[in-house]
């Protein structure tokens, strides 16, 4: 229980609201369900084999935890002031919330958020990677089974595969973004970009 309450804590972004990562989730995980509809009907489509999908994710995924642990650190780390930056402030316009201990919606500060983001981008990715690798690992023997079987599981693992790695894509966006630029603009601009009160 102690280690699934660690892990809960770590992808508390899934949970955070914002209107920037709520756009962005919609719209990645759609595209996620499109792909993944794609590649479970394709029998074109190598997913688990040499080359395949998984070990092309995985061959990128691995490289990817390093530098979100990188980033993690660097955000805990920065100090804006000198660019008028304040990352212990919350986001102008549009602040993101999080549900907290007593039940009640409560604004975070820019740290917080960011920290939160590539906290769960490293974790997202690591369950992403050994998910591939259990699946390399085990596809002579999910092989043996019934054709009809088969099927059924090559299609909602690539329902499931494809949701989460087009969420951590759709994130990992948000987090370049504010590493990028936003971290190093002023605070008189919008957090999130085509604000309406921008």
């Amino acid at each position: 229980m102690a280690i699934l309450s660690i892990l809960l804590k770590v992808c508390a972004y899934v949970k955070v609201k914002q209107h920037a990562k709520k756009k962005i989730d919609r719209s990645f995980l759609l595209i996620g369900l499109v792909f993944g509809f794609l590649f479970g009907f394709s029998k074109c489509v190598n997913i688990i084999g040499s080359n395949g999908l998984v070990s092309g994710v995985n061959g990128l995924f691995q490289i990817l935890v390093g530098f979100y642990i990188a980033a993690l650190a660097a955000v805990t780390t920065f100090d804006g002031s000198s660019r008028g930056y304040d990352m212990d402030k919350p986001l102008l316009f549009y602040p993101a919330t999080l549900l907290g201990d007593d039940g009640n919606e409560e604004n975070i500060n820019r740290r917080y958020l960011l920290s939160l983001l590539f906290g769960y981008l490293a974790c997202a990715s690591l369950f992403v990677y050994f998910l591939g690798l259990f699946c390399q690992i085990f596809s002579p023997i999910i092989h043996e089974f019934p054709i009809a079987y088969v099927g059924i599981m090559r299609f909602l693992f690539c329902i499931v595969y494809c949701l989460i790695v087009f969420h951590i894509l759709g994130s990992k966006l948000l987090g370049l973004y504010f590493l990028g630029y936003r971290m190093n603009v002023n605070n008189k601009c919008s957090d999130v970009p085509a604000s309406p009160k921008e």
